[in-house]
C-alpha cells in the first residue's frame, strides 16, 4: 500500500523531530547553504510542499526513530530507521522537470549502493544513485553531508526521485533532507570520522593529508576507491609492521590465494569505503617473499544494481583462485597463464533471505585485472534443500587426474560439505558429500608426510582451525578421524582471534602455506579507537607440514622461513640459567620480535615479552595467556548496549595451549607486532594468536621460574618493518 507523505509528516507532529541532541563536532557539519534566488526547491520535508510523495513499505511510516542525527536543515528530515534497521520501503517523489545543472541534497545513513539511499529515475531507468557514508562523529551522531549530481544531460526531461531502504542488517537505513536544483554543486565537507558497522564511538583521524584522503575514500561515488589510497602510508603508530593490512579500510577473510610466476597473490574480503564491515569487494596484494606486500587495485567490486529473475545481486563474498595451467578456459594470452577465481555472491530470494550462488572470474595479466564470467551470473546455482549459506568455495588441482576440484559447505540434514570436479573450470559435477563438516571457509589441500613427496595425505580444515587428515582419490574421502585420543576435536589454533585461513594454490616445492585473519572482535579496538585509516589484519604466513607423532599423524604450523628477511639483529644463547638469561635479555629493547626459548621444565615458567606475560604450567603441560585488554574492551562495549540487549560476559580472556615435553624440552616461539601476539609451541605442534597492543614504551624481556629451570636455547630476533614507505 502507498501512503501520501503528507500523512507521514502530520503523524510526526507530536513526536521528536530528530534534531541532534548534542552540538556537532568540529569538522562534521555540512557546508552552509545560502539560498540563491535561482535555486529550485524540490523538497525540504518541513511541511505542505511535500504533498505527492508516495511511501511504500514500513520504513517511511510514522513513529519514533532511535538514531541520533546531525547535519540536516530545519526541524524535519527523511529517516528510515523506524523500528531499527529491519524495516524496508521506498519513498517516491512526484514527477518534476530538470531545469538546472545540478541536483543537490543532504544524505546520511548506510552505505549499501543500490539498496539504501536515493535514485534519480527517468524513462523508467535509474540514471543516478547515491548512498550514505555510514559515518558517525565522535558524539555518536550519524552525519549527513551534501551530495551533488550533475544532471545537465537531462535538461528538460521529466524525472522522479526514489528514496530507498532495502537492507535489513547493520546500517540498513537512509537519511535524506533538503533536495534542490541549482546551477552550482554543493561541496561535501568530508568529515574526518570513521564509518562504523554499529559502533558506539570513534576517534577522528588527526587533521592532515591522510585524514583528507581517507574522507574522500569514504565518500567516493563508486567502489573503485583504490586510486585514493595513495596518500595513506604505512607509518601510523598502530600500523602492524610485519602483518598485512589494507592500506585503507576493513579486511577480513583471505581469498583467491595462488602462487604464479614468482609471485604470491592474495585477495581478501575488503570494505572499500572505510572501516565498516559493509558490502565487500575483493581487495588484493602481491608479494615475492610473503613478507613485503604491494597492494593492487581492487580485484572485484560489488555488483551494480542488477536485477535478474533471482532477485537483486550484491556483494562479493569469499572464494579462491587457481592457475589454469592447461588453458582449459582457452583464454591464455601468450605465455601468461590465466588465473581462475571462484567465489560466492548473493541475491535476495522471495522471503528476502540471502541465497548464495557461485560465480567465476578470470585474469589474463597475473591478477592485475579481472573479468567476471557471463557478467557474474551463476556457474553453480543455489542448491535447493540445503542450507541458505552455501558459500566460500575452495579450488584445488587433483594431479592424478589432471583435473580441478572445489570443496564448499552445503549443510542440510547431514551438515555436509560437497566436492565438485571439472576439466574445463566451467562445467562442474558433484562427486561426493562428506557429512558433519559443514562450516565456513572450508579448505582442502595435499601435504607430504614427514617431508616425503611420495607419501601424501590430504587435509580438510574449517574456518575455526579444526581439521582432519585423510585420503582422497578424486571422488572419495576417507578420513583418519578428527578427534584426538581423548575425544577432543583436532585443531591447530588455540588463541582468541584466528579465523578463516586459506592456503595458496600451486606453491612451489610442495610447500603448503596459509594465512588467516586476526579478527578484532570489539568495535573500535584497537585500530579505529586509535584513529587508524584501516582496521583488521592478517596472520603471519605459516607453513603447514604433517608429521608422525606418538599420538599419530598431526598437522604442524610455523612461520614461513621468509620472515628471516626482516631480521635486523639476532641474539643467540645456549645453556643458560634463568639469571644468566635475564642478564642477556636486559641488554635488548626490541619493538618487533621473533624470539624462541627452549627449556627443560623443572617448574612453572613465565616469559614476559614487552609486558605480555606468557605462563607455562609444568603440571598441566600447557602455556597460558590472558588477553586482559580485549576483555576490558568487550565488557565496556557490552555495557553500552540497551539493557534488553546486554548479556552476561563470562569470557576471562584466558587461553591455554598444549605444550608437552619433547625429548625433555619445551619450545616456545613468540612473534610480537604492534597489535598482535602469536605463539608457536614445539615447532608448530600447537599455536595461538591474539589481537593485543603491547605498551609502546615497554621494550623489556624477562624470564621468571618457580624452580631452577635450564634454558637450553634462547634466540631473539629484532625485526625491521616490512613496509616500504611510499
Amino acid at each position: 500500500m502507498k501512503t501520501p507523505l503528507a500523512c507521514f509528516l502530520f503523524a510526526l507532529s507530536g513526536a521528536p523531530l530528530f534534531a541532534a541532541d548534542a552540538p556537532p563536532s568540529p569538522g562534521t557539519s555540512p557546508a552552509a547553504y545560502l539560498v540563491v534566488p535561482d535555486d529550485i526547491l524540490i523538497a525540504d520535508f518541513e511541511g505542505a510542499d511535500n504533498v505527492g510523495w508516495q511511501a511504500e513499505g514500513e520504513a517511511f511510516g510514522a513513529g519514533q526513530r532511535g538514531n541520533r542525527v546531525t547535519g540536516f536543515l530545519g526541524n524535519k528530515l527523511i529517516n528510515s530507521y523506524l523500528k531499527g534497521d529491519p524495516t524496508t520501503g521506498t519513498l517516491t517523489s512526484p514527477p518534476f522537470k530538470i531545469e538546472r545543472k545540478h541536483l543537490n541534497f543532504l544524505i546520511g545513513g548506510g552505505n549499501h549502493p543500490g539498496k539504501v539511499g536515493m535514485q534519480l529515475i527517468t524513462d523508467g531507468k535509474v540514471v543516478r544513485s547515491a548512498t550514505g557514508p555510514a559515518t558517525k562523529n565522535t558524539a555518536n551522531q550519524e552525519i549527513m553531508d551534501w551530495y551533488s549530481w550533475d544532471v545537465s544531460e537531462f535538461a528538460g526531461k521529466t524525472v522522479t526521485l526514489q528514496i530507498i531502504d532495502q537492507v535489513t542488517v547493520g546500517w540498513g537505513h537512509t537519511l535524506i533532507d533538503h533536495i534542490f536544483q541549482a546551477n552550482k554543486a554543493m561541496a561535501s565537507s568530508r568529515p574526518a570520522a570513521a564509518p562504523l558497522a554499529a559502533a558506539k564511538s570513534v576517534s577522528a583521524m588527526q587533521p592532515g593529508p591522510e585524514a583528507d584522503a581517507y574522507a574522500r575514500v569514504q565518500q567516493a561515488p563508486t567502489w573503485d576507491t583504490f586510486p585514493l589510497y595513495a596518500k595513506i602510508g604505512y607509518d601510523q603508530p598502530l600500523r602492524p609492521q610485519f602483518h598485512f593490512t589494507s592500506r585503507v579500510g576493513w579486511l577480513n577473510d583471505p581469498n583467491g590465494m595462488v602462487y604464479y610466476d614468482g609471485e604470491w597473490l592474495m585477495a581478501f574480503q575488503h570494505f572499500a569505503k572505510g572501516n565498516a564491515n559493509g558490502p565487500k569487494s575483493w581487495g588484493q596484494a602481491v608479494s615475492k617473499d610473503l613478507m613485503h606486500w604491494t597492494q593492487l587495485p581492487h580485484a572485484l567490486n560489488p555488483y551494480p544494481n542488477v536485477k535478474w529473475d533471482k532477485g537483486n545481486v550484491h556483494a562479493i563474498w569469499s572464494g579462491s583462485a587457481i592457475v589454469d595451467q592447461f588453458n582449459a578456459l582457452g583464454k591464455q594470452q601468450g605465455e601468461t597463464k590465466t588465473i581462475f577465481a571462484l567465489f560466492t555472491a548473493t541475491h535476495a530470494g522471495e522471503d528476502k533471505r540471502a541465497a548464495f550462488f557461485q560465480v567465476g572470474a578470470t585474469s589474463t595479466d597475473k591478477g592485475r585485472t579481472w573479468t567476471m564470467i557471463n557478467d557474474g551470473k551463476p556457474l553453480i546455482e543455489h542448491l535447493a534443500g540445503f542450507d541458505p549459506g552455501q558459500r566460500d568455495p575452495y579450488l584445488f588441482f587433483h594431479a592424478p587426474t589432471k583435473s580441478y576440484r572445489f570443496i564448499m559447505e552445503i549443510g542440510g540434514p547431514e551438515r555436509a560439505v560437497r566436492i565438485w570436479k571439472s576439466s574445463d573450470l566451467m562445467k562442474w559435477e558433484a562427486v561426493c558429500d562428506i557429512p558433519d563438516k559443514s562450516a565456513e571457509c572450508i579448505n582442502m589441500y595435499a601435504v607430504p608426510v614427514d617431508g616425503d613427496a611420495t607419501n601424501v595425505k590430504w587435509v580438510i580444515n574449517n574456518a575455526g582451525a579444526g581439521y582432519e587428515i585423510g585420503d582422497f582419490d578424486g571422488t572419495k574421502w576417507t578420513g583418519l578421524g578428527d578427534k584426538d585420543k581423548d575425544g577432543r576435536p583436532l585443531k591447530f589454533e588455540y588463541g582468541d582471534c584466528y579465523y578463516a585461513p586459506q592456503t595458496f594454490n600451486q606453491a612451489p616445492g610442495n610447500r603448503v602455506v596459509h594465512i588467516g585473519w586476526l579478527q578484532s572482535k570489539t568495535e573500535g579496538y584497537p585500530f579505529i579507537d586509535a584513529g587508524m585509516p584501516f582496521t583488521q589484519q592478517m596472520s603471519i604466513p605459516a607453513e603447514i607440514t604433517l608429521r608422525t607423532t606418538p599420538d599419530g599423524l598431526r598437522m604442524f604450523r610455523h612461520p614461513v622461513k621468509e620472515i628471516a628477511t626482516l631480521y635486523a639483529k639476532t641474539s643467540k644463547f645456549d645453556n643458560l640459567t634463568v639469571e644468566a638469561a635475564n642478564a642477556q635479555l636486559a641488554k635488548l629493547s626490541p619493538e618487533l620480535i621473533d624470539m624462541t626459548i627452549a627449556f627443560a621444565p623443572a617448574g612453572d615458567v613465565t616469559l614476559n615479552v614487552r609486558g605480555l606475560p606468557i605462563q607455562y604450567d609444568a603440571a598441566k603441560k600447557e602455556f597460558a595467556f590472558t588477553n586482559t585488554v580485549r576483555v576490558e574492551n568487550e565488557k565496556a562495549a557490552m555495557s553500552k548496549r540497551p539493557p534488553t540487549k546486554q548479556q552476561p560476559y563470562r569470557d576471562t580472556g584466558r587461553r591455554t595451549v598444549p605444550a608437552p615435553e619433547v625429548k625433555g624440552v619445551v619450545t616456545l616461539r613468540v612473534l610480537v607486532d604492534r597489535a598482535s601476539l602469536e605463539l608457536f609451541v614445539n615447532d608448530g605442534a600447537a599455536a595461538a594468536s591474539f589481537v593485543v597492543v603491547p605498551d609502546p614504551k615497554n621494550r623489556s624481556l624477562s624470564v621468571n621460574a618457580t624452580k631452577e629451570v635450564k634454558i637450553t636455547a634462547l634466540e631473539v630476533n629484532e625485526l625491521k618493518s616490512a613496509w616500504v614507505q611510499r
